[in-house]
């Protein structure tokens, strides 16, 4: 016997196919595209990775604009934090939280002094970043079109004998 299965949830969908295909039943399972889409941009729980500053062990430094799912797979999550480690690694680990100067006479900046921390790569931590918009499918970017401009119409002159 051949069912088609169509359901708004992918998860159930996936539980019911498995189940009849267990059973003996031929399933074709269907998905409406705009419940997909809906789906695809449910908030998901996030994470990133941190590392410890070797100066201050308490405080973590990491990049908030890398980041991945909490339930990626292997190779995104080592994607991520290669990422990391390759910008935190531009300035050899050493992270600026503070910068300090001095002003002369006409307000010019003397003495600037920068304070650093440094990285200490021996024990990264994963760190959850909470709930974020997430799509996994690139749908293509909306591109507004103005109306078409309407053609300019010529200028009637009213009158244009000479006033007496």
């Amino acid at each position: 016997m051949k069912i088609l299965l169509i359901e708004d949830d992918v998860e159930i969908s996936g539980m019911l196919k498995k189940y009849l295909e267990t059973e003996g039943f031929e399933v074709a399972a269907g998905y409406a595209k705009h419940m997909e889409r809906i789906r695809e941009r449910q908030y998901r729980s996030t994470i990133t990775y941190a590392f410890r500053a070797k100066e201050a062990p308490r405080q973590l430094i990491y990049c908030p604009k890398i980041y991945c799912r909490f339930d990626a797979s292997l190779q995104e999550r080592l994607r991520v934090f290669k990422e990391i480690r390759r910008v935190l690694e531009k300035n050899h680990g050493r992270v600026t939280i503070s910068t300090s100067c001095e002003l002369d006479g006409e307000y010019r900046p003397t003495n600037i002094k920068e304070n650093f921390l440094t990285v200490d790569y021996s024990r990264p931590l994963r760190i959850s970043m909470g709930k974020k918009p997430f799509q996994t499918i690139l749908e293509p970017p909306f591109h507004f079109q103005p109306a078409a401009r309407k053609k300019a119409r010529p200028h009637k002159h009213r009158g244009t004998s000479p006033v007496r």
